[in-house]
């Protein structure tokens, strides 16, 4: 085990292989060890030091002679040779012949924690990075994969920079109280959420929870940045056109405060904010924001000002607004990170509609179960028995504003009376009522409502003569309201709002033909009010079913504008595609694992000398330069890692001043000094304004390309403007020549995929114009060599330019700037053999399979508003039709009321016969 005491027994032996005594060896055993593999009687990156070790003849139990030699060996784990021979001959060499034995040399006790990857990332101020890898290492930094599982924890506070700073909050997506646990000297999770009051640099930390295994702590560095998220919503409080009652409409403004204190775009607001709206009646709806440009807000410049306008609002009560913004911008997507923080709400607005002036009246009877107007014929008699006297039960008048909600109010003039028929027989005399429900200045309750209890004619009252032809008389019962308003808001006079048709009969011979009759008609009525009830509730079904398909085909075209490209119109078509997508998506995470960067073989003595740089805990290293980017496509990975190759074991370091404390720290320790760049001596690329917008014009992009600068760029540093030579030499012209060559200067030439610095995703901001642009240069990708050698032949042979740029195809061929072709000495390597290589993102971080995610996410979103339009459509259809239904059925009650009418007359005429 690295680092352990082990014990070398040693036996001379004569040339027939007989056991010699320690008096007949002229010579001292000693212990030579060589990494396998390696040069011969090299020790490479192993330590150890002979002057340590305990080297002693012994005895076993039978007298026989031996040497034992208890030494301790450390370095990089793997096979070892322990070559045995003597420093006793001429010249140092050895006396007796040697002898070798080969053993594994292990890991050795855990001693500390480490992150693995670059030494620093990147996030949102309130945002989100992964994955967190923790690897378990010994003194000697071997990874300790050998014991047993241990919890360590992440520390839910990351120290800022300076001293005093503010502390960020850490927390490890699902992982409880921040722990993981350590297998096989592993642990990973996938996001660890921060959320920092402040940008700047933050300390992370990952600690082992045993008490009886200390471990060092693992550090990683995170730069926390202000971005362009949303971070809070606040809803202004509405105002109204023309006026806060029923009828009106309500505007409201939504301020939206992003972390970098820039407006948020308007393209971003329409695509990811909405004001969702809830009624008295649970009737939601989702408005998107007026069009035209945001606009800042006071007090607050930096907090965009976004416009919604309601329908119209007719139904009176409280109403709910809370705005939502879903982020779907592709470059902050990676940045945020959380899902949680992809979506912001506004704290909830309630505000109240008035009711609007009493403009209508309505009377019931039987206490609010029976409109009168949709039962306009009663049937009484001046009799004795009350219930032959009684019009109608618990008469109540209910005052409306134009849109039907209740209008409590004052002031009102009530008048209830009985008005002959035009065409009345000579000498019939009006019945009275037993109490005069008529009213003055009277006041509704709260409910809007007047109640006049039962209406009751006099008994004895009226009078049918007998030359009539009938013992009935057809009466009016009018009832009027003064005091409503009109259209313009002026009060009315005494109105009248209903008359209901009142069949008298004068004497009690015809009451129990009357009260038969009545009885039957009563039932008729009351089923037509059932089903009276029945239909406004299957009209009002209806009306908030259209009102929610409506909603719902809004909320399925809003879901159409915020996904890219086409998407299938029906519903089956959208399900196929879906099932499709995520099939494909799914293979390809399978058939393209993620690696980790690499940066030489660990048993050699640079890899060593870095990895310990990399965990001296120097605040101002920045890491080696294959961990400092990432790269989607595994094919253009492994080009890239031939292509740089021992250069993506340099280690990056902010200033000169780091450099020489690691030099003095490797001094210490006997190791090699590997190859460093200094930040501070690095020359910045410095785009031209010229070069940015040619750049900006330039066409003929293959789609390969596109995709690959997408993913290299997406939530990090922008492109740089480099330009290729056919483009820089017309730049050069003087203004008014023109060129006849067959490449404009603004297209891409073919088979160009682009420059390598542009092409790998760096893991810090600014890392693209600084290091990757000091390490890459201008070297540049093509597809393929022939399409490569086309290019420099036209520049060279054509444009009569030099080509000062090394090319690499992505079919493995190297066209120096010389325009050399490398042969089979240069050589691609499969991805997973390079010693040396960039990372490869992983499937469930890469930009690709994000976007593919967010765009399946887009798409089942979209597929259940189309399901739910469907399924209120449906509803809805089915709302119509029983309201039709009811309607029919409702018809055929009516003529069947007037049916019953027709025969309780002509019965009353029959009676008055005999």
């Amino acid at each position: 085990m690295c680092g352990e005491p082990f014990a070398v027994d040693i036996e001379a032996v004569d040339e027939h292989g007989n056991r010699c005594a320690r008096g007949m060896v002229a010579a001292t055993p000693t212990v030579w060890p060589e990494v396998v593999g390696g040069t011969p009687g090299k020790t490479g990156a192993l330590v150890f030091c002979p002057g340590d070790w305990d080297c002693a003849w012994e005895q076993t139990q039978s007298g026989e002679d031996f040497f034992r030699i208890t030494l301790s060996i450390a370095g990089p784990v793997g096979p070892i040779r322990l070559v045995v021979g003597d420093a006793d001959g001429t010249g140092g060499s050895s006396l007796l012949l040697k002898d070798s034995l080969d053993v594994d040399l292990l890991a050795g006790p855990p001693h500390e924690l480490m992150v693995e990857g670059p030494r620093q990332v990147r996030c949102s101020t309130q945002g989100a990075f992964g994955p967190l890898k923790i690897r378990l290492l010994d003194k000697w930094h071997n990874h300790v994969t050998d014991h047993k599982p241990f919890e360590v924890v992440l520390n839910p506070f990351a120290l800022g920079g300076e001293e005093g700073g503010q502390a960020a909050k850490v927390s490890a997506k699902k992982h409880r109280g921040n722990r993981l646990t350590m297998t096989k000297g592993m642990a990973t999770c996938e996001e660890v959420q921060l959320q920092a009051a402040e940008p700047g640099q933050y300390r992370v930390r990952v600690a082992s929870t045993s008490k009886r295994l200390v471990l060092m702590d693992a550090t990683m560095v995170v730069q926390a940045e202000n971005t362009n998220r949303v971070v809070s919503l606040k809803l202004s409080e509405p105002s109204f056109n023309p006026n806060c009652v029923a009828g009106g409409c309500a505007a409201l403004k939504v301020l939206v405060s992003t972390d970098d204190g820039e407006p948020l775009p308007q393209e971003a607001a329409n695509t990811g904010l909405s004001l969702i709206l809830t009624g008295p009646d649970d009737d939601t709806m989702r408005l998107p924001p007026l069009p035209g440009h945001a606009q800042s807000s006071q007090p607050s410049p930096s907090a965009a000002a976004f416009k919604f306008r309601t329908e119209m609002l007719n139904v009176a009560g409280a109403y709910k607004a809370v705005a939502e913004y879903v982020e779907s911008r592709e470059a902050l997507l990676r940045f945020i990170g959380c899902e949680r923080l992809r979506k912001v709400e506004s704290v909830e607005c309630t505000f109240e509609i008035g009711v609007g002036p009493p403009m209508r009246a309505e009377v019931y009877c039987d206490g609010m179960e029976r409109r009168l107007a949709d039962s306009p014929s009663v049937t009484g008699s001046n009799g004795d028995a009350v219930e032959d006297r009684r019009l109608l039960r618990n008469v109540t008048i209910a005052v409306h504003d134009r849109f039907r909600n209740p209008t409590p109010t004052t002031g009102l003039d009530v008048s209830v009376h009985l008005q002959m028929k035009d065409n009345v027989p000579p000498g019939c005399v009006l019945p009275s009522l037993t109490t005069d429900p008529s009213q003055c200045a009277v006041a509704t309750d709260q409910q809007g409502r007047i109640e006049l209890g039962d209406l009751v004619l006099e008994a004895g009252s009226g009078k049918v003569p007998e030359d009539s032809g009938s013992s009935a008389l057809e009466l009016r019962l009018v009832f009027s309201v003064g005091g409503l308003r009109d259209d313009e808001g002026r009060r009315m006079p005494l109105t009248d709002v209903l008359e209901v048709n009142v069949l008298f009969s004068d004497g009690a011979a015809c009451s129990s033909i009357l009260r038969s009759a009545s009885q039957r008609m009563h039932g008729v009525e009351k089923r037509k009010a059932e089903l009276d009830k029945q239909l406004r509730a299957a009209k009002n079904a209806a009306d908030k079913a259209k009102k929610q398909h409506q909603g719902t085909v809004r909320a399925v075209e809003h879901e159409r504008q915020g996904i890219h490209g086409t998407v299938p119109a029906s519903i089956s078509e959208l399900r196929m595609h879906l099932d499709s997508l995520a099939d494909r998506w799914n293979r390809q995470q399978a058939s393209q694992p993620a690696l980790d960067a690499a940066f030489g073989d660990p048993r050699d003595p640079q890899t060593v000398a870095v990895q310990h740089c990399l965990l001296a805990r120097d605040p101002d290293v920045v890491g080696v330069f294959a961990q400092l980017g990432t790269v989607t496509d595994q094919r253009l990975a492994a080009v890239l890692a031939a292509a740089c190759g021992k250069s993506l074991r340099i280690l990056v370091v902010r200033n000169f001043q780091c450099h020489e404390r690691l030099i003095a720290e490797l001094d210490k320790q006997c190791l090699g000094v590997p190859a460093m760049l200094p930040m501070d001596g690095v020359r910045k690329f410095d785009t031209e304004q010229r070069e940015a917008q040619l750049q900006m014009q330039m066409t003929n992009q293959s789609a390969l390309s596109a995709k690959l600068h997408e993913d290299a760029c997406a939530g990090a540093d922008e492109p740089l403007a480099l330009l290729l030579p056919h483009t820089l030499a017309a730049m050069k012209r003087r203004k008014g020549e023109t060129s006849s060559y067959k490449l404009p200067p603004t297209s891409y030439p073919d088979g160009f995929v682009g420059f390598m610095c542009n092409l790998i995703r760096p893991a810090v901001q600014g890392h693209r114009s600084s290091v990757f642009w000091s390490m890459l240069n201008r070297n540049a990708v093509f597809e393929t060599m022939k399409q490569a050698h086309a290019y420099r032949r036209y520049v060279t042979q054509t444009l009569k330019l030099p080509v000062p740029m090394t090319v690499f195809t992505l079919d493995g061929k190297k066209l120096d700037s010389r325009g050399v072709i490398e042969g089979s000495d240069w050589k691609v390597q499969p991805l997973k053999d390079a010693r040396l290589r960039f990372g490869t993102t992983p499937p469930q971080q890469s930009v690709d399979v994000l976007m593919a995610t967010q765009h399946l996410g887009e798409l089942r979103r979209l597929l259940a508003a189309m399901e739910e339009e469907e399924q209120a459509g449906n509803e809805a259809a089915a709302a119509a039709k029983a309201h039709q239904d009811l309607r029919e059925e409702v018809q055929r009650v009516k003529e069947e009321l007037a049916t019953e009418r027709d025969k309780l007359k002509q019965h009353l005429k029959i009676e008055k016969s005999r």
